[in-house]
């Protein structure tokens, strides 16, 4: 199911974190609005975020069947009236206008299916709590047994409930897939003053690839030292890193462990990383473990194979998801986490893309997006295309398609080298052009040049920095910095220490950071 997310900011009225306490209970109300006839939705958002009572919820499903999320789950909501209840519960409004008989079966079914997904993740049993205790219940509770209120008034909660119940036993609940809700632009604003608006965050700054840094001084990196890279990079002026977090050898907690290690280097530097979770090219060992036999190895360097989207085995025990939950629930509060990439240049293989498996796609990206915005709401998140046109259905308006891909997530990637084909070149533009018409912030997430082929490669980098940054991306990033003559990682399309331009380059990148 999908949840707009329209996160408050007033701590007058949620409480962030919840004092160790874990999620037990879900906590059904109603608005409790005066009588207004119609059945229009409505929006809970302004009035938690402004009114002075000290009070909100977590999710509020309208006539229409349409979900709000107003406080993270890990934050407290003021909504049960009893703070110990409060720590350890979830609150959930319902829409109504003051009258009988007004609740619709859209908004009956969306708020069932909402209980299954969190009964789900948080392993609450989907019965109702009949003797509330506010510091061991557990389980499913109206507000009015936790203090004195009507609340939730002739709502039929029961109905839910038993509903709720025959997903989680028959159909199984649904994925919750979180969308960033993004105010419209004002009338006659240009694209690219919309984009810096909405990105506001994302202040410019210069970025390297550093792909193996999470698991330098180790394994195959044993010689690599990654506080010398980090030390030289600070000094020529570059903010931020780009690395992937996985590798096939190591479970889950041992990558969030080496993640963590470079995330504090980055920091004690005052630096920053775009962490991208998994590649798609499984010859390069940096895939998470048990994804590792769904790529192919007929493919281009094993890229993933399409029936990983469409038997969704993402979602799979020690698949995608789960590393996923483990990595970004363990750093969501880590101050030098610039922005979560879902991956590396995920395409559909082989193409051209039949249309199904461009939607199977989008609704992994709508999964992971919205597993990470359950975890951490602060954070941005992109997907690390190289563009659009390698997820796209080949025979459908990629515009429509593209738009409704970037809608799921805070920032576009686009990867461009000097040796590719003017089409390859001319699809990156239509990504730049698009995020920029629907307000988003755009980097170039990779960029460079083949040393084998023997160009003026400081004049290459320091033209193509120059166009990105006019065209307002927050970052570009050159592929593979490596500034040891034998450590780290020496590719032909890297700024590497053993390359005889190597001290050009360095001057390139600190004359544009």
């Amino acid at each position: 199911m999908e949840i707009v997310q329209k996160l408050i900011d007033n701590t007058e009225n949620f409480t962030k974190g919840r004092k160790g306490n874990s999620v037990q209970m879900i906590v059904i109300h109603t608005e409790g609005a005066p009588k207004i006839q119609g059945t229009a939705d409505r929006s809970l958002h302004d009035w938690f975020q402004t009114n002075g009572r000290q009070v909100s919820a977590h999710y509020y499903v309208t006539f229409s069947g349409k979900v709000e999320q107003y406080v993270l789950d890990d934050d407290t909501a003021h909504q049960a009236g009893n703070w110990q209840a409060n720590l350890r519960s979830i609150g959930i409004e319902h829409q109504d206008n003051g009258f009988s008989d007004h609740y619709t079966d859209a908004e009956y079914e969306a708020s069932a299916q909402l209980i299954a997904a969190l009964c789900k993740k948080y392993q609450i049993p989907a019965v109702h709590v009949a003797n509330f205790d506010e510091r061991h219940s557990v389980g499913i509770v109206i507000h009015r047994e936790i203090t004195n209120t009507g609340c939730p008034d002739d709502l039929d909660w029961q109905r839910i409930i038993s509903r709720a119940k025959a997903i989680l036993e028959n159909e199984g609940a649904a994925f919750i897939a979180i969308v960033p809700h993004i105010p419209l632009p004002p009338p006659g604003a240009d694209g690219v003053e919309v984009a810096a608006a909405v990105a506001e965050s994302l202040q410019w700054g210069l970025g390297v690839n550093m792909r193996e840094a999470a698991y330098y001084g180790t394994g195959n990196f044993a010689s690599a030292n990654l506080p010398q890279h980090l030390d030289m990079l600070k000094d020529i002026g570059v903010t931020t890193v780009r690395f992937f977090a996985s590798r096939i050898e190591f479970t889950a907690a041992e990558c969030a462990t080496s993640v963590q290690r470079t995330l504090d280097e980055l920091n004690n530097r005052q630096m920053n990383g775009i962490v991208c979770l998994t590649d798609a090219f499984s010859a390069s060992g940096f895939v998470v473990k048990d994804d590792a036999p769904w790529h192919s190895l007929a493919q281009i360097q094993g890229q993933i194979r399409k029936d990983y989207w469409l038997q969704h085995i993402y979602r799979q025990q020690n698949s995608y998801l789960d590393f996923l939950r483990t990595l970004v629930s363990r750093l969501k509060d880590h101050p030098a986490v610039l922005l979560w990439e879902l991956g590396n240049e995920f395409a559909i293989q082989l193409q051209p893309a039949a249309p199904n498996e461009s939607e199977a796609f989008l609704q992994f990206v709508k999964e992971a997006a919205g597993e990470i915005r359950s975890l951490d709401g602060n954070t941005r998140i992109s997907i690390g295309l190289v563009n659009s046109s390698h997820v796209s259905p080949s025979n459908q308006d990629r515009r429509d398609y593209t738009t409704r891909l970037y809608k799921l997530v805070d920032a576009v990637s686009i990867h461009r080298y000097g040796d590719e084909s003017q089409d390859d070149q001319d699809r990156n533009l239509l990504d730049m052009q698009i995020a920029n018409e629907m307000g988003k912030a755009f980097y170039a997430g990779e960029i460079g040049l083949p040393f084998s082929l023997g160009s003026d490669r400081p004049a290459y980098y320091k033209k193509e920095i120059k166009f990105w940054k006019s065209k307002g991306a927050f970052t570009v990033m050159p592929w593979q910095f490596n500034a040891q003559q034998f450590g780290g990682m020496h590719e032909d399309r890297g700024i590497s220490k053993g390359f005889a331009d190597f001290d050009a380059l360095v001057k390139v990148l600190r004359d544009n950071a």
